[in-house]
């Protein structure tokens, strides 16, 4: 997954909304880099100073227990991820925003800075 940071989006239509040369545009906007899931994974236990692992299950098992359109969704969603549907990295942050986009590894370092103590939701 190419993983986009909510600011970037945000810097893309605040520009697209600004700027002259933008009416009539589609926009695909993603992060710098693919990721796997279970470098996803791995990203995130560093991040959060605790284990995180990726674990592979069928589209069935993770839609089990929803109904309707959130069950539709989240399949279709399942389905897309597994077909590389949000792998696909592009340079609309920069050409649009001026900015580079905002790798997930910088996201999780600012989002949990080092000096932060990871403790369980229940202690907190």
């Amino acid at each position: 997954m190419a993983w986009t940071d909510a600011r970037d989006i945000a810097a893309v239509a605040e520009r697209a909304l600004l700027d002259f040369g933008h009416a009539g545009q589609t926009y695909q906007i993603s992060g710098p880099e693919a990721l796997s899931l279970p470098r996803t994974a791995e990203l995130l236990s560093v991040a959060a100073g605790r284990p995180v692992t990726h674990l592979d299950v069928t589209i069935h098992e993770a839609v089990a227990g929803s109904e309707g359109f959130e069950r539709d969704l989240s399949a279709l969603t399942f389905e897309r991820v597994r077909a590389g549907g949000f792998a696909d990295v592009t340079d609309t942050v920069e050409h649009v925003s001026g900015g580079p986009a905002r790798t997930l590894q910088n996201f999780l370092r600012e989002a949990f800075p080092v000096d932060r103590k990871w403790r369980p939701f229940a202690a907190r």
